[in-house]
C-alpha cells in the first residue's frame, strides 16, 4: 500500500521477532511490512515517488536533497553552489554591517528583538502539525534567520554528506565566526600599522568586534541549542514501526529513518 514498505524475511534469526508461526517456513521469506517517512515517499508496490530511492524510500535521489526534520526530499537548485557562497557572503556582510552599526554607537539589541521574533516562528516549521503548503514554506524562509543549513541544499553542492558531518558543522559555527573575527582584528592591526603608519590605539577596535561576536552566538543560540539536543530527539514513524512480536516502536533520529537510534555502531550512538 501507499506510504509502506515491504521486506522479506529470509533470516532464522529474525523470523521468530517478526514472523508470525504460519508464515515462518516460507522458503521466499516471510512478508514484513514497515512504515515510509514522509509517507508519500512510497509508492506502493516498493516503488518509490520522485525524488527518493534506496529501500523504505529513505534516501534523496541524485538531484534532490533532504530537509532535516521533516525528510521530505526538495529538487536540487540549477547551480547548487551559489547558495553556499550566498549564504556565507550574506552572514559576512550581515556581521560587517553589525560592525559598523555598533561603531556609531547604534544599540544592537533592538535587531535581535526582530530576529528572535522570526527564529521562534520559523521553529513551527519542525512540529507535526500539517500546516497548509503556504504556510510551511514561510516557515522554511524565516528559517535563514536561524542560519538553517539546509537552504544552502549541501547534499547537492557535495553528494556524499551526511548527517554527521552537517551535524558536526553546525557545531563549529562559533569557532568559526570566532576564527573571522580574529583574522579580521589582525587584518584592521596590520592595515593600521603598515598602511596608515600608526603606532597607538592599533587595537582600539576591539571592543566594537567582541560585541558583534556576543551578537552573533545570541543570534546562533536557537539553531546551536537545537542541533545539539537532536541527538536526543528519537522519535517513531508514524503509523508506528512495529511488529507482532516486537511491539515497541523502532525510533529514528529526528523522524528520518535513514538514521535509526540505539544501532550499535550506528551514527545516532
Amino acid at each position: 500500500m501507499e506510504g509502506w514498505w515491504q521486506f522479506l524475511v529470509t533470516e532464522s534469526s529474525e523470523k521468530a521477532s517478526k514472523c508470525h508461526p504460519l508464515r515462518v517456513d516460507r522458503p521466499e521469506g516471510c512478508p514484513y511490512l514497515v512504515p515510509c517517512q514522509p509517507p508519500e515517499a512510497c509508492l506502493g508496490n516498493n516503488t518509490c515517488s520522485t525524488g527518493y530511492t534506496s529501500t523504505r524510500c529513505e534516501r534523496c535521489a541524485k538531484g534532490f536533497y533532504k530537509i532535516s526534520g521533516t525528510g521530505e526530499c526538495r529538487e536540487c537548485p540549477d547551480n547548487p553552489w551559489l547558495l553556499p557562497l550566498f549564504f556565507g557572503l550574506a552572514a559576512v556582510l550581515a556581521c560587517g554591517a553589525g560592525y559598523m552599526l555598533n561603531r556609531k554607537n547604534v544599540n544592537l539589541a533592538f535587531m535581535s528583538i526582530g530576529i528572535d521574533y522570526f527564529q521562534v516562528i520559523a521553529l513551527f516549521a519542525n512540529s507535526r502539525v500539517k500546516w497548509p503548503p503556504l504556510v510551511r514554506e514561510i516557515f522554511r524562509m524565516l528559517s535563514a534567520f536561524n542560519f538553517n543549513l539546509d537552504l544552502t541544499a549541501p547534499e547537492c553542492a557535495i553528494p556524499d554528506v551526511g548527517y554527521r558531518a552537517k551535524w558536526l558543522f553546525i557545531e563549529a559555527l562559533p569557532l568559526g565566526a570566532f576564527l573571522i573575527f580574529l583574522s579580521f582584528h589582525f587584518m584592521r592591526v596590520a592595515h593600521k600599522r603598515l598602511v596608515l603608519c600608526q603606532k597607538k590605539n592599533l587595537h582600539a577596535h576591539w571592543p566594537a568586534m567582541v560585541s558583534v561576536q556576543l551578537v552573533m552566538i545570541y543570534i546562533l543560540y536557537l539553531y546551536l541549542t537545537r542541533t545539539t539536543l537532536d541527538v536526543f530527539n528519537c522519535q517513531v514513524v508514524v503509523p508506528e514501526d512495529t511488529t507482532l512480536f516486537n511491539p515497541d516502536s523502532t525510533k529514528y533520529l529526528g523522524g528520518n529513518t535513514d538514521v535509526p537510534c540505539y544501532e550499535p555502531g550506528g551514527t545516532h550512538l
